[in-house]
């Protein structure tokens, strides 16, 4: 490219040479004269204006150089403009193959999430079915024990029966509760943990929770001590189910860690207005302590580390893990206070609402007879049959037996048969309630049509209950049920 400007140089000589021989051929056409060497030469020595002419060359071969460096300049300026687009071009071209790729991973990421998300529906689906079956097989043969118990409770015992039956039943319930929140555990994933609070006598509720540990603290040659300051004997409204669970867990873990020594459940008022008080629950041990690096890894779910040196100790790593979700979900948490080797305490606050006992006293169904009102009860369980068939006589109901969904389809159908509510079981063979309750919803009959169906069930998940009030039935109860429960829905029901 440097060359460029020597070409045109030589080029512009050229070119000048060219006019001044021209010029002199010219000359001596005008005068006549032989086109000879000769005659050239004189003519062209002769004249002044030829050697004016002679230097035009030069000048031409000077301005091929100045031409020569603008083109220079222009290819020079092309080739920028080439390399620079060729640049330009390559990094479009990366760009398009990096877009490319980024569609291709993005796809792929998106394709991977399709398939995760399939497999959690799968897995949450498969983990729904398996609680449902779950809460069904345990919480059937409870409902036999509780549904005896309080039976038997309501059927004039002896005095020390009467104490006996009461721990029994209170025992039977905490076991209950302990299922309950084993499921609730793992329907915190699904979203499925309710909450249900009732009025109660709290005081007494902390004194049959002592109780019921009285024998096993023995065990460990242990004091059980309770210490109530201040808490109002009068009805407090709480979720019985989950502060029953969580003081079990917690009196339940100090007796595992703890010989020779004490066990205090404490609750104290911290703060109290007209229409709620603020309480402070605990449970104090005197047994091996808890190490600080360990405090905040006893709540994680399966812990079985070394928070003592006791190589005895049992459990699933499951008590305090549920004990703190329950706690949250009623608005608080677990406080953990211990060193190793001095004990340990446990201790979380509840905003709690007053109750007025006569209002409490108006709502309580037991003095609303059931007398004459026909029931069918549709149950393929034999043991499940007698427990309710005990209250429902009782209660001075006339009572029919179905074994399953067909059974009871063929006895509403009975022109004789005017039932005044259904009572039925979800899980059964040959027809489900969920089916049976559809047939009997489109028997043709208006009396049908709106006939009260309860269900009673052993499951205890939310999606159930939406499952069986789309399917036509009027209310939901979860076996083992209370019988206060039960009658107060049947008469709602009826009247």
């Amino acid at each position: 490219m440097n060359f460029i400007p020597v070409k045109y140089f030589f080029i512009g000589i050229a070119i000048g040479f060219i006019f001044p021989i021209v010029a002199t051929l010219a000359d001596l056409n005008d005068q006549g004269l032989a086109f000879t060497l000769e005659n050239i030469i004189d003519a062209h020595s002769n004249r002044s204006l030829y050697r004016l002419i002679d230097i035009f060359p030069l000048i031409m071969g000077f301005l091929g150089i100045i031409i020569g460096k603008k083109q220079r300049r222009i290819i020079y300026s092309d080739a920028i403009y080439e390399r620079k687009l060729k640049e330009r071009m390559n990094a479009l071209e990366n760009k398009h193959q990096a877009l490319g790729r980024e569609i291709k991973s993005r796809k792929n990421i998106e394709e991977k999430l399709i398939q995760a998300k399939e497999s959690a529906e799968t897995g949450l689906k498969t983990k729904v079915d398996f609680l449902r079956h779950m809460s069904h097989e345990l919480r059937t043969p409870l409902n036999a024990v509780i549904g005896m118990t309080n039976y038997l409770i309501t059927d004039n015992p002896r005095p020390e029966q009467l104490e006996k039956l009461d721990i029994l039943r209170f025992s039977a319930n905490n076991l209950l509760a302990i299922i309950n929140n084993i499921l609730d555990f793992s329907k915190v994933d699904i979203g499925e943990v309710s909450s249900k609070t009732v009025a109660i006598d709290l005081n007494q509720l902390l004194q049959r929770i002592v109780e019921s540990y009285r024998f096993k603290a023995k065990e460990n040659n242990n004091s059980l001590i309770i210490s109530i300051d201040k808490v109002p004997s009068s009805l407090i409204e709480v979720d019985v189910i989950k502060l029953s669970q969580v003081l079990n867990n917690l009196i339940d873990n100090a007796l595992k860690f703890t010989h020779n020594g004490m066990i205090q459940l404490a609750s104290y008022v911290l703060e109290e207005d007209d229409d709620s008080l603020t309480i402070l629950f605990s449970v104090k041990d005197s047994g091996v302590g808890i190490h600080k690096k360990y405090q905040q890894d006893i709540f994680e779910a399966f812990y079985q580390g070394s928070v003592s040196d006791d190589p005895n100790r049992e459990g699933t790593g499951l008590g305090l893990t549920i004990s703190k979700r329950l706690v949250q979900l009623m608005g608080s948490d677990i406080i953990v206070e211990s060193s190793d080797g001095r004990g340990a305490t446990f201790s979380f606050q509840l905003l709690l609402k007053k109750v007025d006992p006569k209002a409490e006293g108006e709502s309580e169904p037991d003095n609303l007879p059931l007398n004459n009102k026909r029931i069918l009860v549709v149950e393929d369980n034999l043991i499940n049959q007698k427990v309710i068939l005990q209250y429902l006589k009782k209660w001075g109901a006339d009572i029919d037996i179905a074994e399953n969904g067909l059974a009871a389809i063929a006895q509403v159908s009975k022109p004789e048969s005017h039932y005044d509510i259904i009572i039925m079981d979800l899980q059964m063979p040959e027809m489900d309630g969920y089916e049976t309750t559809r047939v009997i919803r489109k028997l043709g009959s208006g009396r049908h049509e709106h006939l009260p169906i309860i269900a009673l069930t052993a499951s205890a998940l939310v999606e159930v209950k939406d499952e069986v009030l789309a399917a036509g039935m009027n209310a939901y109860i979860t076996k083992p049920f209370q019988p206060t429960e039960l009658k107060k829905v049947l008469i709602d029901l009826m009247h």
